[in-house]
């Protein structure tokens, strides 16, 4: 009986051992990045990520799919129009990976088993840039540059079904950067720069202008304040000058008032409140355009009428002396204008410069200007350009030569001369211009062309 149970005993314990050996060379586990697909006796391959399997020797094969990320730098190859045909280039760094979605991972295995990283990304590579192509040409220039993350999406998304076939995911997708030959993108910043420095210069000399504004408030009684705020020291001080004269004259004013005709009183009135509304509201914008106008139709009927008569100037006597306080300061600022403008036909007649730009810190520099030149009315009506229009009354911007306000770029190619008050020399570099100062006022002439 012994001998009988020995041998089979025996080959129980081989089959057991055989058995165990045979588990312990099939036994597998994956590491968290990487697939291993078992085949060979099933119909459908079994995938194993991140744990451990078993898998039959001799029946069944192990084969490997990394799941690591790939970058992969997506560049077009020839440049490609827009949707506004401009030829650009695109850089774009993408990150793809063998998907862990089972369907996924069963076509990757079809496609990829075996092959190497290079090769996943050659042909990852291809579909992504042809996607490129694709998106470039439905969008316009200034769309991609402006919204990337948009251009980026609508790649992602164009190419997802491609690489999904194959069994890839897209795992990010950055545009690094859009290049053209012909500086269009450049052009277009170059813009962007060129209004934000607008709008900066704006905002500065509005600043500077309120800091101006406070300083003439607290130096009204001075004429020696900055330029900037002569027109609100003029007011204060036209305002004290009519106050003093109304107070010498009261008695005198209340007379003439009572013996006057009720059309002379209404003129009298007429007058003075133009002149204190005009004197009160000079520095004011709104108002800036209806006050020179009247200044304008002032001064002309004074060089139009040599005599005045005698009735009026008795009858406006006393308002005339406070006219007169506030002529003689005016006359001090127009003596001023008067000699700029002499010193700037000097200088443009030795330079033969094209055009003379005149400081509109003034009041009216053209009025002025068109009285020491002397100019041909005719040439005026034909020359002149206003700055604003369907109004009452137009502010004068330019004519003939003459622009009044410096131009927001100084170019010191340009054939021309500058009449300028001294708080804008800072705009004109010395080694540029060649400068001519006399009181509140200076003279910039480009250095090219004062030594021709």
């Amino acid at each position: 009986m012994d001998s009988l149970l020995s041998p089979s005993l025996i080959i129980t314990v081989i089959v057991i051992a055989l058995v165990i050996i045979l588990l312990c060379m099939g036994y597998v586990k994956a590491p968290p990045d990487m697939a291993y697909i078992i085949s060979g006796i099933k119909k459908k391959s079994k995938i194993v990520i991140g744990k451990a399997s078993i898998r039959i020797p001799f029946f069944e094969r192990l084969d490997k799919l990394n799941l690591r990320l790939i970058p992969i730098d997506v560049k077009t190859s020839n440049a490609v129009p827009t949707a506004d045909y401009i030829n650009i280039n695109v850089d774009a760094t993408v990150n793809v990976k063998i998907s862990n979605d089972p369907e996924k991972l069963r076509l990757a295995a079809e496609n990829f088993l075996n092959k190497p990283t290079e090769y996943i990304a050659g042909v990852a590579r291809e579909v992504l840039e042809g996607n490129v192509r694709e998106i470039v040409g439905k969008m316009k220039l200034e769309e991609m540059v402006s919204d990337r993350q948009k251009f980026a999406t609508l790649v992602k998304e164009n190419a997802e079904p491609d690489l999904a076939a194959m069994g890839l995911d897209i795992i990010s997708f950055n545009v690094q950067n859009f290049v053209d030959g012909n500086d269009v993108i450049e052009n277009l910043g170059i813009d962007n720069i060129v209004k934000i420095k607008k709008a900066a210069a704006i905002a500065r000399a509005e600043s500077e202008r309120d800091i101006k504004v406070a300083q003439a408030a607290a130096d009204k009684d001075s004429n020696d304040a900055a330029v900037a705020a002569q027109t609100e020291i003029a007011k204060k001080q036209n305002e004290l000058a009519i106050k003093k004269s109304e107070l010498q004259m009261e008695a005198d004013t209340k007379k003439a008032m009572a013996d006057a005709a009720y059309e002379i009183q209404k003129e009298e009135q007429r007058r003075t409140i133009e002149i204190t509304t005009a004197n009160a509201n000079i520095a004011r914008q709104d108002r800036e355009i209806e006050l020179k106008q009247k200044e304008v139709a002032v001064k002309e009927q004074a060089l139009e009428a040599e005599v005045k008569k005698q009735a009026e100037a008795d009858r406006y006597a006393a308002q005339q002396r406070a006219d007169a306080a506030l002529y003689q300061r005016q006359k001090e600022a127009e003596a001023k204008q008067f000699e700029a403008q002499r010193q700037a036909e000097a200088r443009k007649a030795q330079a033969e410069a094209d055009r003379v730009y005149v400081t509109d810190k003034t009041d009216m520099p053209y009025i002025y200007t068109l009285f020491y030149t002397q100019t041909d009315p005719n040439v005026y009506r034909s020359t002149v350009r206003y700055r604003t229009s369907h109004v009452d009354f137009e502010e004068v911007a330019s004519f003939d030569r003459y622009v009044f306000g410096l131009p927001e770029t100084i170019d010191p190619e340009e054939n021309a001369v500058y009449v300028l008050y001294q708080p804008e020399l800072e705009k004109f570099p010395e080694d540029e211009f060649e400068m001519t100062e006399w009181g509140d006022f200076a003279l910039a002439v480009p250095r090219a062309r004062g030594e021709k």
